[in-house]
């Protein structure tokens, strides 16, 4: 079969050196040429080829028609020609293979050349960049890639609940409220109205906790002007309050505020960590000594302590979902000398909803002032927090021989939500229910939501006492919280089958222990 195949490349090629002129015909000779002359090559060639194994076949052939014998004979070459053109297509194949795979190395070869070139234009040296840059990697890449870490807020003190425990000192006037105003903004606040002349004083005194290492302790609180101030009117307008904090003395913090909105202010008292303090919250006229309309706000005064800690993340997700709490940012602050400093930002964060980390970034950056470049961000969360405020039986009475529900009431009386991440799930013990699971999750609960859990039970047979248990539990980054509650109730007999009785007059009688009151209108047991 290789022969034939080679006698019959060799006998195409010399005949279409040889028909040359042959093509100059019409299209009809043309035709024939190229079909007949080759396939009476082919056919030679294969009769040739294979005499001698088929001499039966070519005796058989002999005794047909001369008509049918040339049919055989070109059904048998152009067998033999399709045979040949498909080993011919298999070779074209590979050597198209072969010329996509030497192409493609010579693309890669090209594109090395191209980013070697760009490197020799921007003026770097060969020592410097020891290996090929692929220029399309770095342009994917993010140009400001923020690192992130995350923890948690422990909210240890605050100022506003300890109030009736500070001591207030040259004062005009002071007091705290759970909510107070300024630029519309509600918050949780101490009123400090200066005198003229001199310091006002609020002093607590209070053991800060000890940290640990990458812990920090701030204080935190926003400063304003309490609404209701008319500052277009020049007997009413303030000239400002200055603010300040101090610990043991030592001034740590200096604030301004000259209108009705709230500033954000954060300090760093880690290095007073462990020992008993004294915190002065101070407030001054001015160098006026004009207190008129000097309405000073400590908006959430708060000791905080920031804990890293790695975040919960929910199933099929990959990064924490972050709702409040406080970012600590650290960011590069281009000087007036063209020297870059770090610096190291604290500011509050509170999101409409659960966000991911990623979308979390985003969000601070904007609130990060334009000309300053955050590097990292530490996010330390808020974490929610639950409480058993409800349980008990939905009926007042519960008598044998009824089933009757029982109802559990769960609280979030955290700052943060409940998510997926918490896994909370609540379980009721000690009774058997008619139907349902013993167990039931919740998914989601904001901060002071409450959500209402119900269990039908089983009746009882007869008059008793029971105990209703209750088992809830959850996750947080810092622990898995368990909390168990419990109440009795007492299983009253059964309600008597009375039979009807038409007493026009109200009347009381003994029906089976149990005292009857009654007329044929109403019956009281």
């Amino acid at each position: 079969m290789l022969t034939a195949l080679q006698m019959l490349l060799a006998t195409s090629f010399v005949h279409s050196e040889d028909s040359v002129d042959s093509q100059k015909d019409s299209a009809e000779p043309e035709k024939s040429m190229n079909q007949e002359v080759p396939i009476e090559e082919e056919r030679e060639a294969d009769v040739d080829n294979t005499e001698t194994n088929k001499s039966e076949d070519e005796d058989s052939d002999q005794r047909e028609p001369s008509s049918e014998k040339e049919e055989g004979k070109d059904e048998d070459l152009s067998q033999s020609s399709d045979s040949s053109q498909t080993a011919i297509r298999s070779e074209q194949t590979d050597e198209d293979r072969q010329d996509e795979l030497t192409q493609d190395e010579d693309d890669k070869a090209l594109k090395r050349q191209e980013n070697t070139k760009i490197i020799q234009e921007s003026g770097l040296e060969s020592d410097e960049c020891p290996k090929v840059v692929n220029v399309a990697e770095e342009i994917s890449e993010p140009e400001n890639q923020v690192e992130r870490s995350f923890g948690v807020v422990d909210r240890f003190y605050d100022f506003v609940e300890n109030f009736k425990q500070a001591n207030v000192l040259n004062v005009l006037e002071a007091s705290a409220s759970q909510m107070d105003f300024a630029g519309g903004v509600a918050k949780s606040a101490i009123f400090e109205h200066p005198v003229s002349e001199g310091d006002s004083r609020i002093e607590y005194t209070m053991e800060l906790p000890t940290v640990e290492d990458g812990e920090k302790l701030i204080f935190h609180s926003f400063t304003g002007l309490r609404d209701g101030i008319d500052f277009d009117y020049p007997a009413t307008k303030p000239d400002g309050v200055h603010f300040a904090v101090e610990v043991d003395d030592e001034r740590v913090f200096n604030g301004f505020s000259l209108t009705s909105e709230w500033q954000e202010n954060s300090v760093d008292l880690t290095r007073f960590a462990g020992d008993m303090r004294k915190i002065a919250l101070i407030t001054n006229a001015g160098e006026s000594n004009d207190a008129n309309y000097d309405w000073a706000l400590w908006g959430e005064p708060q000791f905080i302590k920031l804990i890293p800690r790695n975040l919960l993340i929910a199933k099929h997700e990959k990064e924490p979902r972050l709702r409040c709490g406080i970012a600590t940012v650290t960011v590069e602050n281009e000087s007036v000398d063209q020297e870059t400093k770090i610096e190291t930002l604290e500011t509050g964060f509170a999101f409409d909803r659960d966000l991911l980390a990623t979308k979390a970034v985003a969000q601070i950056q904007r609130q990060v002032a334009s000309e300053k470049t955050p590097v990292h961000i530490s996010f330390f969360v808020d974490q929610p927090l639950l409480e058993i405020t409800m349980l008990g039986t939905q009926q007042a009475l519960i008598t044998a021989n009824e089933n009757f529900e029982v109802q559990c009431q769960v609280t979030n009386v955290g700052l943060a939500p409940i998510t997926r991440a918490n896994e909370v799930s609540i379980g009721i013990n000690r009774l058997k229910l008619k139907r349902g699971r013993s167990v039931q999750r919740i998914k989601h609960l904001s901060s002071g939501e409450k959500k209402i859990l119900t269990w039908e039970i089983r009746k009882f047979s007869r008059p008793t006492s029971a105990t209703i248990g209750i088992l809830l539990r959850y996750k947080t980054p810092n622990e898995k919280v368990n909390c168990a509650d419990e109440r009795s109730i007492i299983i009253h007999p059964d309600f008597p089958q009375i039979p009807s009785q038409v007493v026009e007059q109200v009347h009381t009688f003994n029906h089976d222990e149990h005292l009857v009151l009654g007329n044929r209108n109403f019956r009281v047991v």
